[in-house]
């Protein structure tokens, strides 16, 4: 079947899972609550490697994306969170897009969880949207942590590890 080979192709690419469409409530919420436990006992929310290639090694770089990080996800969540309170599908899928872009070289499971957000409010299935939302503003505030101090040295001794 398609599916498939679209799923292999998405773990191949780093994904950390794959549904296929039509969506299943319960096959989404087992496979949130999987990606989630392995993320929780994981250290590597931040994916390290690629965020040291996306700043080139520069410090200075680093610490502006760092920044903007910082002060883009406190806003873009409250605008999450105000778009699924108003059931404003079109604005909750602009703003997870939008989440997703920026968070993208930071963590590949905080740039994850976004686009099935964006997926379930361009399916106006808004009810299913809240776990997810809330899962996303408890990762990405660990996110947050993370990267108040981050240095290109933590940065290539993280992707060392990995």
């Amino acid at each position: 079947m398609v599916w498939r080979e679209d799923r292999q192709r998405c773990l191949d690419a780093g994904m950390d899972d794959f549904l296929a469409k039509p969506i299943v409530s319960a096959d989404l919420w087992a496979t949130v609550q999987r990606v989630t436990d392995s993320s929780r006992h994981s250290s590597d929310l931040l994916s390290a490697d690629v965020l040291l290639a996306a700043c080139g090694d520069d410090e200075e770089l680093l610490r502006k994306m760092c920044e903007t990080l910082r002060a883009h996800t406190p806003r873009d969540l409250r605008n999450l969170s105000a778009a699924l309170e108003e059931c404003d599908a079109l604005r909750l899928r602009r703003t997870a897009h939008n989440f997703c872009s920026m968070t993208a070289a930071f963590s590949k499971y905080v740039a994850s969880v976004a686009p099935e957000l964006e997926d379930l409010a361009i399916e106006g299935q808004l009810s299913g949207a809240r776990p997810l939302l809330e899962s996303l503003a408890q990762t990405s505030e660990r996110l947050l942590r993370e990267v108040a101090t981050l240095t290109i040295r933590q940065l290539r001794e993280a992707a060392a590890r990995s």
